[in-house]
């Protein structure tokens, strides 16, 4: 009769260590992606593993609707938008980001481990071990209106062929 009670006691013990596991996890996730996107967009700087220098080429902006815009920034420090589809193109890149798990977020088809993280900063580890740092945009973040035209008219262009491409059919499937 002890070694049931026993028995019952620890897959309770088990269960609640598991929950309470699942419960952290998902806490975590929730802080970082409110560090993310700040409730609604956020803009982030992107330092490059062989930028030693405090000068900033790329940001990004990721939004609380999973969507992850990557942006050159010119010698004027105004963004423009390298333009993307929530679709995969043909190399795995597009527009949207997710949590793997509680450390590991994927960002347009980039796998990052996510190293450290603070409310101003975040460490991302990428393949090869090669290190990144986001450091939050602190002030105007001015993005080109040519570059926001030719994104939104691309991304119609690829709705517009993605749409055209549900009808296809390959043509080695007909032939028997």
């Amino acid at each position: 009769m002890n070694i049931k009670n026993l028995k019952a006691q620890q897959i309770k013990t088990v269960i609640l260590l598991l929950f309470f596991c699942l419960l952290s996890c998902n806490n975590k996730q929730k802080e970082i992606t409110k560090i993310l996107t700040n409730d609604s967009i956020q803009y982030w700087n992107i330092s490059e593993p062989e930028d030693k220098r405090p000068i900033y080429y790329n940001s990004y902006s990721f939004s609380k609707t999973g969507i992850h815009e990557r942006y050159n920034i010119d010698i004027n420090e105004v963004r423009n938008i390298i333009p993307r589809d929530t679709v995969p193109d043909r190399h795995g890149i597009y527009n949207k980001w997710s949590f793997i798990n509680d450390s590991t977020i994927n960002m347009g088809g980039f796998i990052m481990k996510i190293v450290n993280y603070s409310q101003d900063s975040i460490v991302l580890k990428g393949k090869n071990n090669t290190a990144y740092s986001l450091y939050r945009v602190i002030g105007p973040f001015r993005v080109s209106p040519k570059s926001i035209r030719e994104r939104d008219s691309l991304i119609t262009i690829y709705a517009k062929e993605r749409e055209r491409d549900k009808g296809a059919f390959i043509v080695t499937d007909t032939i028997k």
